[in-house]
């Protein structure tokens, strides 16, 4: 229904003069490094499909030869999925190549220089994090590159203390070996030994967030999440579709809408009945992004209740009701 097609060569062409003199050259070392080489020779094509009871925007771009640096890690493990519970609203992972994403900050603080990153704080890598002892290259090689989450429940508003403002959730962070010194030296006697000093306590009084090192992972949980963080791994993990989402690309996402809709109710009853109208008639949200050979590929969904009817006639209805 709808096409875009993107020259990013073209694009810096056009833009690269016009930068270099709004900055006085400053950032002209940017614009040539390595940095922005998935601009030389890098395209992309956006297409806007609605279908019967979806709509769907597919993404697929091209990076350029002289972008060397290779962001993308392996499938998130089931290690970290199973920490996400089966009645989640939303749940999301990330799955990231550490020495690719060091490499580029690298890269991108000698193409900007001292000074010009000072100005966009964006301290070196080398730089000692206050308090730690240790520098931001070492705390970054203490993870290996995955991340799940799970939005649980909405912050309940009859209760007293931190749930009332902090939702019910679940984030993991994987970890190198904890057998291994990186682990041992940066993880377990640095950033951990100064979190239980006093952050621990003060963070679960003031949020009811508590922090575990669970095997390769540090999760974080609130108040309610403690039979999770206990046992690392949730009664009901998420399962079927869901999880075969969540494992199959580098980025994903998964939302459903109908816990939203009944949130959003209590909130704004009839000052947001259009809004909440609109929720529930939603489905739910999916993203995913793969990277194929040196092809990068994303498609997100925005799925209704309604499977028999074309999503523009859908919203054609809705927005002919108000």
């Amino acid at each position: 229904d709808l096409a875009v097609h993107l020259d990013f060569e073209g694009m810096l062409k056009c833009i690269g003069p016009a930068i270099s003199e709004g900055t006085d050259g400053e950032l002209d070392a940017l614009l040539a490094s390595p940095v922005l080489g998935w601009m030389e020779g890098g395209s992309e094509s956006i297409e806007l499909t609605a279908e019967d009871g979806r709509l769907v925007l597919a993404e697929r771009a091209t990076l350029g030869e002289n972008f060397k640096y290779d962001l993308v890690g392996p499938a998130v493990r089931d290690s970290m999925l199973d920490l996400l519970p089966a009645e989640s609203i939303a749940s999301a992972s990330i799955s990231l190549n550490m020495e690719g994403i060091r490499q580029i900050l690298i890269d991108a603080q000698k193409s900007l220089g001292p000074d010009l990153s000072d100005e966009l704080d964006m301290p070196p890598l080398d730089a000692q994090i206050p308090g730690l002892g240790l520098s931001i290259d070492e705390a970054l090689s203490a993870f290996s590159g995955e991340i799940t989450a799970a939005l649980i429940d909405m912050p309940d508003e009859d209760a007293q203390g931190p749930q009332r403002d902090v939702p019910e959730f679940v984030v993991a962070l994987s970890t190198v070996d904890p057998a291994g010194k990186v682990y041992q030296d940066i993880l377990k006697k640095k950033l951990l030994a100064l979190f239980d000093k006093g952050l621990r306590q003060e963070l679960r009084e003031e949020t009811g967030i508590s922090l575990v090192a669970k095997d390769n992972r540090l999760i974080f949980g609130s108040r309610g999440q403690a039979a999770i963080l206990k046992a690392g791994k949730a009664p009901k993990p998420i399962g079927s579709d869901e999880r075969k989402l969540l494992a199959g690309g580098y980025m994903n996402l998964y939302v459903n809408a109908e816990p939203i809709a009944q949130a959003m109710e209590k909130e704004f009853g009839e000052e947001g009945r259009m809004i909440l109208y609109a929720f529930e008639r939603m489905e739910g949200l999916t993203l995913q992004a793969t990277k194929e050979g040196e092809t990068y590929l994303a498609k997100v969904a925005l799925s209704l209740d309604d499977k028999k009817s074309n999503v523009l006639k859908q919203t054609g209805s809705f927005i002919g009701n108000f």
